[in-house]
């Protein structure tokens, strides 16, 4: 087990923002970050504890000798497998080739565990504990007045935004002042590969979040959330919150996940969300970020296939409307750090299977467009 994070960040200058307005704002996004994770430690610390009770029930439904044996077989299968395929055998063989390899392997682990006395449904549904844990980590939709929040496409967007009136609206549009970038997370067993796309100066805001599991025990599993955004400042006319209406034009928006069956009781799941992301920052107060739910995809038990699914039209633009963290009422006058932005939450379990699973999104913010619920 261990837990991932890194970040960046370029913050917005502006000659009439107070320097300790601005540095209060830093401090801010700092302990929000910190925040995150030790959130992400905590969960990290639970789900290894339930990884361990999956470890324990399996014993106790094996005993010790026939886990061991079977963990025993497993670890040959895979060493014949990575022998058999050694170039330039593995190289040249065909796809038909190689799904039957695969096949004649998953027919003889059944027989084996057949030999065992074991039901294979017996093991999946005590992995599927794990999996369930894992995906009650993960984000809920998000709700707003009992609605959910998610994509809204421009005939949805209400005329006088649409048309530009500058009152009492303020847009803003690239190139944006300043940026920031983090993903946090946890990992067993799987490994993650971070590709960052952030282009302030076109709007351009994104990630590729790519987990796998090339090598799969009984019980690997993987969480972890990528996040891009731009930064701009922002002086509240009135007191109250922000409502804010994002153009996002799509770049890219993949979902894909490959899986390969390793035994006749492999399973696994796959969980990807992406969002748009809205966050006022006055400092001195902690401000939860607001998200609206632009694309998702789920695979759940599963053993063998693979997906690539796109929801969005590349090109098209998308619209996510947002209102600020309800618990801060931001002052007449105030100085405000806006982040607006792009998160991609993937999260993956795997027992015994080969797991690719991608996130790959791209979207130029083409305009902010904000004013004070105040009035």
């Amino acid at each position: 087990m261990r837990t991932e994070y890194q970040s960046q960040a370029q913050m917005p200058y502006r000659n009439d923002v107070p320097f300790e307005t601005r540095q209060a704002a830093i401090e801010e996004r700092i302990a929000a970050e910190q925040a995150s994770v030790k959130r992400a430690g905590e969960d990290a610390k639970n789900l290894a504890l339930a990884s361990q009770e999956y470890r324990d029930d399996l014993v106790k439904l094996l005993g010790h000798d026939k886990y061991a044996q079977l963990r025993a077989y497993v670890h040959e299968q895979k060493r014949y497998a990575r022998k058999f395929l050694l170039p330039p055998r593995g190289p040249e063989m065909s796809k038909e080739e190689v799904d039957r390899f695969r096949g004649e392997r998953r027919e003889e682990s059944l027989a084996f565990l057949n030999q065992l006395g074991i039901a294979p449904s017996k093991l999946q549904s005590l992995s599927q504990r794990v999996g369930t844990r894992i995906k009650q980590l993960g984000p809920s939709h998000p709700v707003r007045d009992g609605k959910r929040v998610m994509l809204q496409l421009p005939s949805d967007v209400p005329q006088e935004i649409r048309a530009g009136k500058t009152n009492p609206w303020t847009y803003f549009a690239p190139p944006y002042p300043g940026w920031a970038w983090s993903y946090t997370g946890f990992n067993a067993g799987f490994t993650f590969i971070p590709t960052l796309y952030l282009d302030p100066g076109i709007g351009l805001v994104g990630n590729i979040n790519h987990l796998q599991d090339t090598d799969a025990s009984d019980n690997d599993y993987g969480h972890m959330v990528y996040n891009t955004a731009i930064r701009i400042w922002y002086q509240m006319p009135t007191a109250g919150l922000i409502e804010a209406w994002i153009e996002g034009q799509v770049a890219s928006a993949h979902h894909r996940v490959s899986l390969h069956d390793e035994f006749g009781w492999s399973d696994s799941d796959a969980w990807q969300h992406d969002y748009l992301t809205f966050n006022a920052t006055v400092g001195g107060s902690s401000s939860a970020v607001q998200m609206s739910e632009m694309s998702w995809f789920s695979e759940e038990g599963n053993t063998d296939g693979y997906w690539d699914n796109e929801y969005l039209t590349e090109g098209a633009s998308y619209w996510a409307n947002l209102v600020s963290d309800r618990s801060v009422i931001i002052p007449a006058g105030a100085w405000v750090l806006l982040e607006v932005g792009m998160t991609n939450f993937n999260a993956t379990f795997a027992n015994d299977v080969t797991v690719y699973s991608t996130m790959d999104f791209r979207w130029i913010i083409k305009q902010v467009i904000v004013h004070s619920t105040g009035g």
